[in-house]
């Protein structure tokens, strides 16, 4: 019933899906090809090793028919056939990956090119290793694609929210400039009482040093350091996230009666 499509809303799918659609700007189209970007990298990672394992395991198929045959290995030969026995290992499937290989695609995955990779690239071997370990067993390809894809989508907000936040701060600086040039000017500026003119020390610090501060360095790295993507696994994240709705008000007539309903 109703109710148990309401509790939809509120699970973790749904917020976390709106989390990524919030920091790619609601960009959904960019978001499902990001997604499936990042699926692919990591299956390439898993059909590789697959390869590399269906390769050995024909290699020990191969040593153990000559053995039967009575066939001697060269006398160069490294292969030792009970010791290539114990390497074999069957193919990895999507739904259940090796956590240690994982880790080691992932690092792989992190050296890909592209707008996709950002915010994935500068994950460290430790970071991806805390990944992995952070999901449920068995891992999944869709899990761990999802999970990337939050991490791609939370560095494009924090860009877009750096961006921003930086041009705010410069339109604000602007105008602080303009103030007091009018104070300077004139002495007083008709209709602002004193106790109501903003701090103007960062203006008056400009002057004093003649260091003027442009759109990229109007903010310290300190400040920057603050504004980050939005993360609903923290509780400030989910705060951020809920701010992020625009609700709207639509309004439609129904046929039957003729009732507009808003």
């Amino acid at each position: 019933g109703l109710d148990a499509t309401t509790d939809k809303f509120s699970s973790k799918l749904w917020t976390e899906s709106a989390e990524i659609l919030a920091n790619g700007e609601w960009n959904l189209t960019k978001s499902k090809e990001d997604y499936l970007a990042l699926k692919k990298a990591v299956k390439d990672e898993k059909t590789k090793e697959n390869a590399k394992r269906k390769t050995h395991r024909e290699l020990v198929k191969g040593l153990k028919e000559r053995a039967a045959k009575g066939v001697p290995l060269a006398s160069d030969s490294d292969f030792d056939l009970p010791a290539e026995e114990a390497k074999l290992k069957e193919d990895i499937a999507d739904d259940n990956l090796d956590p240690e290989c994982l880790v080691n695609w992932l690092i792989d995955v992190t050296k890909g090119a592209g707008r996709t990779f950002e915010g994935v690239q500068r994950l460290k071997p430790d970071d991806l290793k805390a990944l992995v370990a952070s999901l449920t067993t068995p891992i999944s390809i869709t899990a761990i694609a999802w999970q990337l894809v939050r991490i791609a989508a939370r560095y494009t907000g924090m860009n877009i929210r750096r961006y921003n936040a930086k041009k705010e701060a410069y339109e604000r600086r602007k105008y602080l400039r303009s103030l007091k040039k009018d104070i300077d000017k004139f002495g007083v500026v008709m209709g602002l009482a004193d106790e109501v003119i903003p701090d103007l020390s960062a203006v008056e610090e400009e002057i004093a040093t003649k260091k003027y501060a442009d759109r990229e360095t109007i903010l310290s790295k300190e400040e920057l350091e603050l504004i980050q993507g939005i993360d609903v696994d923290t509780a400030k994240g989910r705060e951020v996230l809920a701010k992020e709705y625009k609700p709207e008000v639509f309004t439609f007539t129904m046929k039957s009666t003729g009732i507009a309903i808003s």
